[in-house]
C-alpha cells in the first residue's frame, strides 16, 4: 500500500539532491554513532562476528519519487517459527551462490517479495555491514532507487504485508523514539526506534535507516553527520 500519510508539505526533496547529499557525505559519516544510535541494547554489533558459522545476507533500501518528495518501502516478514517473525524489515534475504554478489540478492529478494523488477532498480551505494548476533547474520545493506513509481505486487508467500514511508519523516529532529517491543515469546525491551503510522522500526532495519538518514540528512531536516 501506498501510505504516504504525512504532512510533507512542498518540499525539494527529490532523488537528485539526495544523490548530491550522499556524494558529499559518504566519506564524512561516523558509521559507528549512526549504528550505536539504534542498537537495541546500545553495543556496537559490527565487529563482534562468529566466523565459524556466520551467514550472509542483503538487503535494499529503495528510493522512489512520490506526491513532491521521496518514499521508501518496508515489509513485515512472514509469520514463522523464528526470532525474526513478522518484523519490519527492508526487502531482502540471504545470500544464494548462484547471485553472484550482495547486490544480486537484494535485487533478487525485492523482486521475490515485492514484485518490483530488478532491472528497474539502480545502486546508489553500499551502506556499512551489520552483524546479527541473535542470529548470526552479517548483513550488507544498499540503497537504490527507481525513477518512478513502482507497481509493488507483493507475494504473500514472502512477505505478511508491505507499506511505504516519506523519507522525511526519519529526517525529522525529534525521529527517533524510545518504545517498548517483543524481542521474543517471553521477553520485551526498551529499544531506539522510528515510528511511522504505528508500524514501530526498531534493530537492524532502524540502524541502516539512521545511516541513511546522515547520508541524506541536511541543515533542514536537522541531521547533522558530524
Amino acid at each position: 500500500m501506498i501510505n504516504n500519510d504525512f504532512p510533507v508539505g512542498n518540499t525539494d526533496l527529490n532523488i537528485n539532491q539526495i544523490k548530491k547529499q550522499i556524494a558529499a557525505n559518504r566519506f564524512m559519516l561516523p558509521v559507528s554513532k549512526a549504528h550505536n544510535e539504534m542498537a537495541p541494547h546500545r553495543k556496537n554489533n559490527i565487529s563482534v562476528l562468529d566466523q565459524k558459522n556466520i551467514k550472509y545476507a542483503a538487503v535494499l533500501m529503495l528510493l522512489f519519487p512520490y506526491r513532491n518528495t521521496v518514499s521508501t518501502i518496508f515489509i513485515h516478514r512472514a509469520r514463522y517459527e523464528g526470532i525474526h517473525s513478522n518484523q519490519i524489515a527492508f526487502p531482502g534475504g540471504k545470500y544464494e551462490k548462484q547471485d553472484g554478489s550482495y547486490f544480486q540478492t537484494a535485487l533478487r529478494e525485492t523482486e521475490e517479495e515485492l514484485g518490483i523488477p530488478s532491472d528497474n532498480i539502480h545502486k546508489i551505494i553500499q551502506l556499512s555491514n551489520i552483524y546479527i548476533p541473535v542470529s548470526n547474520f552479517q548483513i550488507t545493506p544498499f540503497l537504490g532507487v527507481t525513477h518512478g513509481l513502482p507497481e509493488i505486487i507483493p507475494d504473500k508467500r514472502e512477505i505478511n504485508d508491505y507499506f511505504t514511508a516519506p523519507i522525511e519523516v526519519f529526517l525529522q529532529k525529534n525521529a527517533i523514539k524510545n518504545k517498548e517491543v517483543k524481542a521474543g515469546p517471553k521477553q520485551s525491551i526498551v529499544v531506539p526506534c522510528f515510528v511511522f503510522n504505528h508500524n514501530i522500526i526498531w534493530g537492524a532495519t532502524a540502524m541502516i535507516l539512521n545511516e541513511a538518514r546522515y547520508l541524506i540528512g541536511s541543515s533542514k531536516t536537522g541531521t547533522d553527520n558530524r
